[in-house]
């Protein structure tokens, strides 16, 4: 695997994890444009290991706070928005928050992703599933009250967000779309459906991102290695991509809107499925 390709999908991993545009959907995207040969199961785990830890890093004290209140009882408190604003919840309650949120997914994964991944990997199905992304963007920018708070958040909302973040397992498919999208349908402001959709990022990396990828390496000998060099530039770049993405995201929603993205989407996947019609 060249530096280049490992600096490109790195690039790709980090920026598109968090927003709602699809993170494997451009991956698919990336190789096929540049007509790359796949990346290894080794490097897929090196990005994911990246924008984990930059999810981590940016939330840690919320991270810290989870742990220690798990333990003693206490509390979390979900700082929003410039002011600072106290939004606070028992910790053994958002641990269960995320736990219902990701079932789900590893419901769905393992009892379908090796097909469902292997049957829409190609660009023709990720730009007909981004503009459903994009739709669902749409969607979602009309929908709610932009009302509940991370402590008016309770099991049965974490369970809908939990079901929409599986249908993520098409290529295509934003993870962070989908659960934010849900989030808004239930009154969620923009930035509380981010955060929330940022937790359960953490749980899908490891799972899907990582336990599955280097399970599958352990089992297929034959899987290619792209290289320590590679990875570890991977790696970092991702870290730092995402880093910087949470960061501008969160922001942006503040007083931004979904609207670019529902663009991006929508213009992306039909671009593709022109120039697929065309023969490229």
């Amino acid at each position: 695997m060249e530096i280049v390709q490992s600096v490109v999908l790195a690039l790709l991993q980090g920026v598109t994890e968090f927003l709602p545009i699809s993170s494997s959907g451009h991956l698919v995207l990336g190789t096929w444009l540049f007509g790359w040969s796949d990346q290894g199961l080794d490097f897929d785990a090196a990005v994911h290991v990246g924008t984990l830890g930059s999810v981590l890093v940016y939330f840690r004290h919320e991270w810290i706070a989870l742990g220690r209140g798990i333990v003693t009882g206490g509390a979390v408190n979900f700082a929003t928005g410039g002011a600072r604003t106290e939004d606070s919840m028992a910790a053994r309650k958002v641990l269960a928050l995320i736990v219902v949120g990701t079932l789900p997914l590893v419901i769905v994964g393992l009892l379908v992703r090796d097909t469902l991944e292997t049957s829409f990997r190609s660009p023709e199905w990720v730009a007909a599933l981004l503009i459903v992304t994009g739709l669902g963007l749409a969607a979602g920018e009309y929908a709610g009250r932009r009302t509940r708070s991370m402590s008016s958040t309770g099991l049965s909302h974490a369970l809908i967000i939990g079901i929409a973040q599986s249908f993520a397992v098409l290529p295509g498919i934003s993870r962070s779309g989908s659960t934010m999208v849900a989030g808004l349908f239930m009154d969620m402001t923009r930035e509380t459906a981010a955060r929330f959709s940022f937790f359960l990022a953490v749980p899908a990396m490891l799972g899907a991102g990582i336990l599955l990828v280097v399970v599958e390496a352990l089992q297929d000998s034959s899987a290619q290695s792209s290289g320590w060099g590679p990875i570890l530039v991977g790696t970092g770049i991702s870290f730092i991509t995402g880093l910087a993405v949470i960061t501008l995201f969160l922001r942006f929603l503040r007083t931004g809107s979904m609207r670019p993205f529902i663009a991006y989407c929508l213009l992306a996947g039909a671009a593709i499925l022109v120039a697929r019609a065309a023969g490229f």
